[in-house]
Order: C-alpha cells, then sequence, then structure tokens
C-alpha cells in the first residue's frame, strides 16, 4: 500500500512539474490537419485547447501557409465561410500560431477551421475536426 501512494505521488508530482513545459495549454481533445485549397499550399496541425485561466484557444503548430496579403483564421462549420466566426489576422506563416477563441463563441459548435484571404475572398486551407473532407462531403 505504501509503495502504491508512493508511485501515485510520484506521478502527479511529475504532472504538475511538466504542465509548465507546455505552456499551461491542456488538449481538449479536438485536433486535425491543415490541407491547402485548391492551388494554395497549408499543412500542419490545429487543435483547440485550454489556457492556464480556462480560456479557450485554437493553437496551430507547425503549420506553413501560403503567404497572403489578408490572412484570416475562423472557426467553421462544414467548412463554410459564409457562417465562420473570424478569430484573428494570420500574420505568420508558419510555426506556431494561437489564437484565443472569444468566451462568447462555444468552440464546440464548430468542427473546421479555415485559413482566408480577406482582400481577395479565397480560402487558402482548411482542417476539419473528427471526420476526413472526403467524409465531410459524403464521398
Amino acid at each position: 500500500m505504501k509503495t502504491m501512494h508512493t508511485i501515485a505521488s510520484a506521478l502527479v508530482l511529475t504532472a504538475v512539474t511538466l504542465s509548465p513545459a507546455f505552456g499551461g495549454m491542456m488538449e481538449k481533445g479536438r485536433t486535425a490537419k491543415f490541407t491547402g485549397i485548391g492551388s494554395h499550399n497549408a499543412s500542419g496541425t490545429v487543435a483547440i485547447v485550454q489556457g492556464e485561466n480556462g480560456n479557450t484557444i485554437l493553437k496551430m503548430t507547425q503549420i506553413k501557409v501560403d503567404r497572403v496579403p489578408d490572412g484570416r483564421v475562423y472557426l467553421a462549420k462544414d467548412g463554410d465561410y459564409a457562417s465562420a466566426v473570424e478569430l484573428g489576422s494570420l500574420k505568420q506563416f508558419s510555426g506556431t500560431v494561437a489564437f484565443p477563441v472569444p468566451a462568447s463563441v462555444n468552440a464546440e459548435s464548430y468542427n473546421s477551421v479555415l485559413i482566408w484571404c480577406k482582400r481577395f475572398d479565397v480560402g487558402i486551407g482548411h482542417a476539419f475536426f473528427g471526420k476526413g473532407m472526403m467524409e465531410m462531403h459524403g464521398r
């Protein structure tokens, strides 16, 4: 019994010690991979994470996206730009980027993320949570 208590204590201590290494963010279980739209290139991973203070954050990691003049990031339903919620301007086209999700937005209500060039009204990349793009479009 004493051994079990010691192991459990060590695991808790390890988890608490390692949590700052992940920037205080916890995965909420929703991740997806970016793909380009049309002739545009987009790659990387996107995840819905929880920040230290409980706020929801959209975190894009290892992204590599075509550089566009007015790139924006949106949460969308079924990849539909018309009903999407803008999270912010994309100023960094590679690496890791994070966008806070407004408290008024329920991220669980959206199943995709769009990278859009607002100036030219064209999609650059998208990622779908849960289902692949082929499944989303009934193919």
